[in-house]
């Protein structure tokens, strides 16, 4: 591979099969407001030879500065385990070992254009996911196909999209986002071999429809995202997620379960699919 940058990602399904854009919040949340704090959690269902296993989670809030700015925030975190039992010459043999790491922490800030539905998202990731986790980011990597960004080490990420949703009467929603990212070194190759001198350039892209009111709201959707600076297959640099969320509003809290499957083919060989839950509080 030209750039060893993308090792953890591009090689998520590689490293469980051989054992054996970013944003302040998944495309796949409930419907947002201008203030308020979430918690998601995320359990992918690993796949490999032996017992992979982990969660992710994500503190991710939104605060309004001015009439048209936001200030979004995005801290992930995530565990992973891999278990292995073996006979050697009639000897058992066992092999564990477990990370956890908190991911790339997100600042960014969302500009509310003249037009209405139309916004824009900017932001960066601090370089603070643990280089030698190595099964916290497998897991989190895994788990939401916007958090490329989030647990690779080494490289200060600067992203921005372009988003509109439009709002029917009926309850009817449609969002569409797009974007691209940029990964920028913070090591040099004699500091670290696995670190290539190119920045990397990522392009994102994601589609909802959903129905919601003020008591129920119910979203499916598509999102991806591609390396465009790498070799190789398109498809081996491609990572895209579809998924659904279903839930209800409780006063001022929404509660939610969401499910989500990787369709692309280097994913889909980490990850049959990934479940979870998320709960946000307006204030």
């Amino acid at each position: 591979m030209r750039k060893k940058l993308l090792m953890t990602a591009s090689a998520v399904a590689v490293m469980i099969h051989s054992s054996s854009p970013g944003y302040a919040q998944s495309v796949f949340m409930g419907p947002l407001t201008e203030n308020e704090i979430s918690i998601e959690y995320l359990k992918p269902k690993l796949k490999g030879s032996g017992e992979v296993s982990g969660y992710f989670a994500r503190l991710s809030g939104r605060v309004r500065l001015t009439d048209r700015l936001l200030l979004l925030m995005d801290i992930p975190y995530a565990r992973g385990a891999f278990n292995l039992s073996f006979q050697f010459f009639g000897q058992q043999f066992d092999v564990s070992e477990s990370h956890t790491t908190v991911g790339n922490i997100r600042l960014g800030l969302e500009i509310h254009s003249f037009s209405e539905g139309l916004t824009f998202h900017a932001g960066t990731r601090l370089p603070t996911v643990s280089q030698g986790a190595t099964w916290a980011q497998v897991v989190g990597i895994s788990s939401d196909v916007d958090e490329l960004d989030g647990f690779i080490p080494n490289i200060l990420p600067i992203d921005g999209a372009a988003n509109y949703v439009f709002r029917s009467e009926e309850g009817l929603r449609i969002d569409a986002r797009v974007g691209s990212s940029f990964w920028i070194k913070t090591k040099s190759v004699e500091d670290d071999p696995a670190i290539s001198d190119d920045t990397e350039t990522l392009a994102g892209s994601s589609m909802l429809v959903g129905y919601e009111r003020s008591e129920f709201f119910a979203r499916i959707g598509y999102a991806m995202r591609m390396v465009l600076t790498e070799g190789g297959d398109l498809d081996q640099r491609t990572y895209q997620q579809i998924g659904g969320v279903l839930g209800a509003r409780i006063g001022f809290v929404r509660l939610s379960g969401v499910y989500r499957w990787h369709i692309d083919k280097t994913a889909k060989n980490a990850a049959d699919y990934i479940y979870g839950f998320q709960a946000t509080a307006e204030f």
